[in-house]
């Protein structure tokens, strides 16, 4: 579903060029996360302006799809060794 919503979010972009097609995959499987690669043609002068929104656009586009982001979870048992009574 994630790939989807990129990929409409940049059919709706006006600078992203439809030829070459934009392209979303799946890049990697991290320890707590999904990377995702985006990939879209712009004009000469729509590039930068395009590079600079596209991280937020992303960001507002999952939440608005409900689409949360993972973030790194450990999990930590502690040991502990039981305590003798000391005798004074």
């Amino acid at each position: 579903r994630a790939l989807q919503v990129l990929r409409d979010m940049l059919a709706a972009d006006a600078r992203v060029l439809s030829d070459p097609a934009p392209t979303v995959y799946v890049a990697a499987l991290g320890d707590s996360s999904v990377n995702l690669t985006l990939w879209a043609w712009a004009q000469r002068a729509d590039w930068w302006p395009l590079q600079q929104d596209l991280p937020r656009r992303v960001k507002e586009t999952m939440d608005a799809a409900g689409i949360s982001m993972p973030f790194p979870q450990r999990e930590l048992l502690i040991r502990r060794a039981p305590v003798t009574p000391r005798a004074d």
